[in-house]
């Protein structure tokens, strides 16, 4: 059972210690297993975590709400895996049923859906600032559900959650990379793009690396590492040098677009290939100088020019030839101070041979499960969005300005 399941179906493996020494800010300390706690009412709890959720609630002396109708409960598992309600046949199946597992079938069923990627892919989608323009005042129209579509079928295929990560950070730096990881790369190609006139480029290149780096730290982290582009963070422990640290593994990203055809696209341009594979042929077998040959070769010179368009993707691509890095004054593009090298935050897990390393070595490190934060800002946002609030409540600040955890054990 990959990530994706494990998450959704259980959430078992999120019952989570938040230990450590006085003064360490319990996001920063590596997630340990906790003992489920003694209740009272031991009779009610169906799995770890309503242990946790009914200690809480036994403290507080509240008594846990009644157990909701088999219709209210199979309308909700629906709109929360698929966004849809079940159909009348599908609610009179399951009232039917006399199966001790029937809901667990109906959530395994929910699951294979198709519908289900495109629901949960949505919350992704708004994560990464998903969408079909540039902003800006010119707001022109941009291909990108390309990577749309690669994250519905992430969710669909039940991609192991760090791949899904390192995929995003760096799928065109993976060993033969393929042309769907390639696409994951639009994860990072969702910045704003300004085409209007007298636009300095270099600083909107630099503008969409910022853009990168706050984006990481917001939706991966939950952390606001945006707020060290200028100085120092005000209130977590990330120092402006670490930021432009990061800033370096971006910096060495090119901007490209790469053909990724359609089947419909694919097909066309088969057909057309082998237009013009006959009328080559054609042009060999005639005589030289002859009307034929010349109307034979005009025809091919312009069904060569015809040849069916692809689907453009926005993805990153390693430079060739590395650019410098060096921490801005005040974040100002225009005033570099000294030159940083590759890294990432010392409060953070371990960065193994930080010198002279890359993207593809960042994002081994943000998917790593050493990272405190991975696992516990994920599970929270799908906590989020099936019951209405977070564990924490502030779903892109897990820093020490954030909300605390309402179950610190969870």
């Amino acid at each position: 059972m990959t990530y994706w399941r494990t998450i959704i179906c259980g959430l078992f493996w999120g019952v989570l210690a938040l230990e450590g020494s006085e003064g360490e800010h319990w996001a920063f300390l590596k997630p340990q297993r906790h003992k489920t706690p003694q209740v009272k009412q031991a009779d009610w709890p169906h799995n770890a975590i309503d242990f946790f959720i009914l200690a809480e609630l036994e403290k507080a002396k509240i008594k846990p709400s009644t157990e909701a109708s088999k219709t209210t409960l199979l309308r909700r598992v629906y709109l929360d895996l698929i966004g849809l309600p079940p159909s009348s046949t599908e609610m009179d199946a399951f009232l039917a049923s006399k199966h001790p597992d029937a809901y667990e079938r109906v959530v395994d069923t929910l699951l294979a859906s198709p519908h289900y990627g495109e629901r949960w892919g949505r919350f992704w989608l708004d994560a990464a600032r998903y969408a079909d323009s540039d902003g800006y005042s010119h707001d022109a129209p941009r291909v990108m559900w390309l990577y749309r579509d690669w994250v519905i079928a992430a969710f669909n295929a039940d991609q192991p959650f760090d791949q899904f990560i390192i995929e995003q950070l760096a799928g065109d730096m993976l060993p033969n990379a393929t042309q769907a990881q390639r696409i994951a790369t639009g994860f990072h190609r969702n910045t704003q793009i300004n085409t209007e006139g007298g636009v300095d480029k270099e600083q909107f290149r630099v503008d969409s690396i910022f853009d990168r780096i706050a984006t990481t730290g917001e939706v991966i982290f939950g952390l606001t590492f945006g707020c060290a582009q200028c100085h120092d963070h005000k209130f977590d422990p990330f120092k402006q040098v670490e930021f432009y640290r990061m800033f370096a593994f971006f910096n060495q990203v090119d901007e490209p677009r790469v053909e990724a055809p359609t089947v419909i696209e694919s097909k066309a341009r088969a057909t057309h290939d082998a237009k013009l594979k006959a009328l080559q042929a054609k042009v060999n077998d005639a005589e030289k100088g002859t009307d034929a040959l010349k109307n034979l070769t005009g025809e091919l010179a312009l069904l060569k020019k015809k040849r069916p368009r692809a689907t453009t993707a926005l993805v990153m691509s390693q430079r060739k030839s590395p650019r410098k890095t060096f921490r801005f004054v005040k974040g100002n593009f225009t005033r570099p101070s000294e030159e940083v090298q590759p890294g990432v935050p010392a409060v953070l897990h371990a960065f193994p041979n930080q010198e002279k390393s890359n993207r593809l070595q960042f994002a081994h490190w943000v998917a790593s499960r050493e990272n405190p934060l991975l696992a516990r800002v994920a599970v929270n946002r799908m906590w989020q969005h099936h019951f209405g609030a977070g564990l924490v409540g502030t779903e892109n600040d897990f820093g020490t300005q954030g909300a605390p955890p309402t179950h610190p054990a969870l």
